[in-house]
């Protein structure tokens, strides 16, 4: 349904247009079964779907340098990864004419997000739940940071709040990512050893505060559960 008879099918349509509402900027569109193209692994074929769905991209709002098309096989493999071997052939017809990326590579090359530290705290509210007289919420910092202490306001009702405790996801704590201020590089050398990276819980000022890309659930106090929603 996504691409058939030489037309872009509605779901195609419909993930182009969620994904942009979503904030998504940067995009691979994965060109599946073109070892059952007539010939196998056309490259007119490729053309053709590209060149009939990157106008649409476009009057969306993607930018060209951020869009990649890779043709793939889902059944094969071929393309999908490096060590997909199988079929010797299907690789062999592609590199006829392709030298771009696989679909892991092509994934692998998004450039993470810049984390916006420097503005105004803005926390995006998934989940709500009351803990006596706190409110406990769930959800990811995009923008600043948050401590314990702080005062914030809710919007778009306007209550302010108290912030008792701060957590933050298990994954930031224990995976380092572009995404995640799991570990920093360690200023202090290790009695002449290679330096090692020093975990975020290391640090004081850091073990009740949260920045901008991490997950957390924050406690609040002086405002009613009832003031709160998913998505304020």
């Amino acid at each position: 349904e996504g691409f058939s008879n030489g037309r872009m099918g509605g779901q195609t349509r419909e993930h182009i247009v969620l994904s942009r509402g979503l904030g998504v900027n940067q995009l691979v569109v994965a060109i599946n079964k073109l070892d059952a193209a007539e010939p196998p692994w056309s490259k007119d074929r490729f053309d053709h779907i590209k060149s009939t769905i990157l106008p649409f991209l476009l009057a969306n709002n993607f930018k060209p340098k951020q869009v990649r098309f890779v043709p793939v096989s889902g059944l094969t493999g071929v393309n999908v990864a490096k060590d997909c071997q199988e079929d010797k052939e299907g690789w062999k017809a592609l590199k006829s004419w392709y030298d771009g990326p696989t679909l892991i590579e092509a994934l692998d090359s998004f450039n993470p997000p810049k984390r916006e530290f420097e503005k105004p705290m803005r926390l995006i509210v998934t989940d709500v739940s009351s803990e006596g007289k706190n409110v406990t919420v769930r959800g990811r910092v995009v923008q600043g940071f948050i401590r314990a202490s702080d005062n914030v306001m809710v919007f778009p009702v306007g209550d302010e709040a108290r912030v008792v405790r701060i957590e933050r996801g298990k994954a930031a704590r224990e995976e380092a990512s572009p995404y995640s201020f799991a570990s920093l590089p360690s200023t202090k050398p290790n009695n002449g050893e290679e330096n090692k990276s020093l975990d975020v819980e290391d640090i004081p000022e850091m073990q009740n505060c949260a920045l901008a890309g991490d997950t957390v659930e924050v406690t609040l106090s002086g405002i009613d559960a009832m003031r709160l929603s998913p998505g304020c």
